[in-house]
């Protein structure tokens, strides 16, 4: 197809989107003997570069009172209406419409290079990567842009091309911003006195018994190994991390307890 040869003039205009990511809007200028017939119905030109978001949303409630031009007869005035219908909604954010109103005007004109701008640049924000750098060389390709809408084509390409790892800048990863876990860390240190009657976990006999074929022999335990109490001073350390993500949170918990017998140097902590 020669898609160039039905281009008169390709406009273009840079706008923000999501994350401030510079991207462009184009108009596709109709062919002179068209013209009388399309102006019945809005057409792309018809849409300002600056438009204000209230603009926007005027007229988008404007061109959907107009069913005379979404069922038009003539494909020409159908393609047009979309066109404008399409980047409107892309420019108010509303990529998912935006993208079906798009494809039926491409269905009905495929060499509209204002509809498949605006189709890629809808795709590039929804995060379809795939999509926006096949319509990008394909309208380098085919369509012979400007210069500064050939260079934007090529930014836009390149940015794509940067994996989801490090492209953290583009807008359309806005929605991958929110898997940022979220930490949180408890901590808390605790004091406490007591008594223990067996500090050094000593048995509850005075004497083991062995015995042998002439008989049973008692061996006394010696006065140090026997049960010991003491006063007890007790140092609880807890410290607990959570992380928060989407799909569920991970937690880790650590405590450290130490036991410190007071006055029995001889007898170890537990």
């Amino acid at each position: 197809m020669r898609r160039a040869s039905k281009l008169r003039v390709l406009l273009f205009g840079v706008f923000v989107l999501q994350a401030s990511s510079a991207l462009a809007q184009a108009g596709v200028a109709v062919p002179p003997s068209a013209v009388g017939s399309l102006q019945i119905c809005p057409i792309a030109s018809d849409l300002p570069i600056n438009a204000t978001a209230p603009e926007l949303l005027a007229l988008r409630d404007a061109l959907l009172r107009r069913t005379d031009c979404s069922n038009h007869s003539d494909p020409r005035i159908v393609a047009s209406f979309l066109a404008l219908q399409g980047a409107v909604l892309r420019r108010l954010g509303d990529f998912d419409q935006s993208i079906l109103v798009l494809e039926r005007a491409l269905m009905l004109d495929p060499d509209r290079a204002d509809a498949l701008l605006d189709f890629a640049l809808a795709n590039d924000a929804k995060g379809n990567r795939a999509t926006a750098i096949a319509i990008y060389r394909q309208m380098l390709a085919q369509m012979d842009p400007p210069l500064p809408v050939k260079n934007l084509l090529l930014s836009r390409i390149a940015a794509l091309q940067v994996p989801i790892a490090i492209g953290v800048g583009e807008g359309r990863l806005q929605e991958n911003l929110e898997f940022r876990p979220i930490l949180s860390l408890k901590q808390s240190l605790g004091f406490g006195f007591g008594y223990d009657h067996n500090v050094n976990a000593a048995i509850s006999a005075d004497r083991l018994r062995l015995t042998f074929p002439d008989g049973p022999i008692d061996l006394p335990i010696a006065e140090s190994d026997k049960r010991r109490g003491a006063a007890l001073l007790q140092i609880d350390h807890r410290l607990q991390a959570q992380w928060a993500f989407p799909q569920g949170d991970l937690r880790w918990q650590q405590r450290v307890a130490q036991r410190q017998p007071i006055g029995l140097p001889d007898v170890r902590s537990m």
